[in-house]
């Protein structure tokens, strides 16, 4: 005989979790919430699944060497702080521990929360992240969940993994998580990443704020790569309104990213970057961002930063470089097909890629990748009258993409040349063969496709012909 749906429903009420491990099933009340927590830390693999939303009196520790998955299964695991306190956060991931956050129940509804779905919120910490700590060699996966309204003192509104570790993000909103009211510098409104490695998809960072720099990640000596997600509405006190890059040796790579409507109170008002080893902004969008000083989309001071199929419009400074502003003495590549235009600064006047030429013998200037069909791009720099462009533009691509806001487009072989090979091998090079391969590949099935189809037609007219 089955069992009805309010004998489930029942049975749903008097149970706050279940614990899933090796083909049996262990439930738990909610007097017994630690219990449970407890037990999946010591089972390999094991899945605790919440029947309840979840209120902590302290934060959860995956302790060292555990390996298991919470899924919140449509619910809310939250702390109920009204001030910030010591280790205020919701869960702390040991040494060499590994676990796997999902939600089996993403159309889930709440009284008090327009998003639906798992979300983990609450967290009001004064020394840790403000949702998740990540000690040494820990792996953390997230998936099809949200974070909502956690806040520090320290760095990472959200999440912080200042050691050699792993994070994996996928389909997961980052939501008005902040960092504020510190006598200390605190980066990073939604992630800080001290070292080790994080791997985004499909993430959306909205309405994150950081009061110092990186509304939304900030990233320092560690590698990222982010794809197909959204920076919406993020503000930075300082530098960066969505992303600060700091002297990063791995490479930073964002493809198919939307950048919109964030704010930064000094330069970068979408992403700052300063000195990286790679970084690669590949099929990305920029639009109604706003720095108060330089640089309303991108910042950059950094030699090794290139933009692939990226369009940058209608964003805005308070004073040069608009769209895009290169620092002294740096090379900015760009390739495929690239929109730089419509930007402006605050005063109405337009300002789009500004180039900072004012570094004797060592002036910023802009090298070509490989433009595609429909680049449109207007440029200006600090000198009087010119601005600097590598000596790989083809003089059709002088005049058909690159447009000099004032004054005439100039090449300066001694000082430029040599930066452009080394930032082409380096940088462009090595990033972007892929998108070079798939364009040769396209084009071979094209001719192939056009030979097959013509072959056919020829046999076509030939037993015509012969009837």
């Amino acid at each position: 005989m089955g069992v009805s749906l309010s004998e489930m429903q029942a049975k749903a009420e008097s149970i706050s979790a279940e614990l899933l491990c090796d083909g049996t099933t262990i439930s738990y009340s909610s007097e017994k919430k630690q219990e449970a927590w407890n037990e999946a830390n010591r089972k390999k693999n094991a899945v605790l699944k919440l029947y309840e939303d979840w209120t902590i009196d302290s934060n959860l520790t995956a302790v060292s060497e555990a390996e298991f998955t919470l899924d919140l299964n449509g619910h809310i695991l939250k702390r109920s702080l009204t001030d910030y306190q010591d280790e205020g956060h919701l869960i702390t991931l040991e040494e060499n521990a590994k676990l796997s956050i999902v939600d089996s129940m993403p159309d889930a509804v709440h009284e008090n929360y327009a998003i639906k779905g798992g979300i983990l919120t609450g967290g009001k910490s004064g020394d840790t992240a403000g949702c998740i700590e990540l000690e040494e060699h820990s792996v953390l996966n997230l998936k099809g969940c949200s974070i909502i309204g956690c806040s520090t003192q320290q760095d990472g509104g959200a999440i912080r993994m200042d050691y050699v570790c792993e994070l994996n993000i996928q389909d997961t909103g980052f939501y008005v998580n902040f960092t504020a009211d510190s006598n200390n510098n605190c980066h990073g409104g939604a992630i800080y990443i001290g070292d080790g490695t994080a791997t985004i998809q499909n993430a959306s960072f909205e309405g994150n704020y950081s009061e110092d720099n990186a509304g939304a990640i900030y990233i320092n000596d560690g590698g990222l790569s982010v794809s197909k997600s959204i920076f919406r509405g993020n503000y930075a006190k300082d530098y960066g309104g969505a992303v600060y890059v700091d002297n990063s040796y791995n490479p930073v790579l964002f493809s198919g990213c939307t950048f919109m409507e964030n704010t930064a109170e000094d330069n970068g008002g979408a992403v700052y970057i300063d000195e990286c080893n790679q970084t690669v902004f590949n099929n990305c969008y920029f639009s109604r961002n706003t720095a108060w000083d330089q640089g309303g989309a991108l910042f950059i001071d950094d030699d090794n930063t290139a933009v692939v199929s990226t369009t940058i419009t209608n964003n805005t400074s308070g004073n040069d470089g608009s769209g895009v502003y290169i620092d002294g003495s740096h090379i900015f590549g760009i390739q495929g097909k690239v929109i730089i235009r419509d930007n402006y600064q605050t005063n109405g006047s337009s300002n789009n890629l500004y180039l900072d030429t004012s570094w004797v013998g060592s002036p910023s200037t802009l090298t070509n990748g490989g433009l595609y069909d429909g680049s449109d791009i207007y440029l200006s720099s600090t000198a009087s009258g010119r601005t600097l462009i590598a000596e790989n533009f083809s003089e059709f691509q002088k005049i058909q993409f690159l447009h000099a806001e004032t004054g005439s487009l100039e090449i300066d072989k001694d000082t430029v040349e040599k930066q452009a090979e080394r930032f082409l091998a380096s940088v462009i090079g090595n990033q972007n063969m892929l998108v070079i391969g798939i364009g040769i590949l396209m084009f071979l099935i094209y001719i192939i496709v056009i030979i097959v189809k013509n072959k056919k037609m020829k046999g076509m007219d030939n037993r015509e012909n012969k009837a």
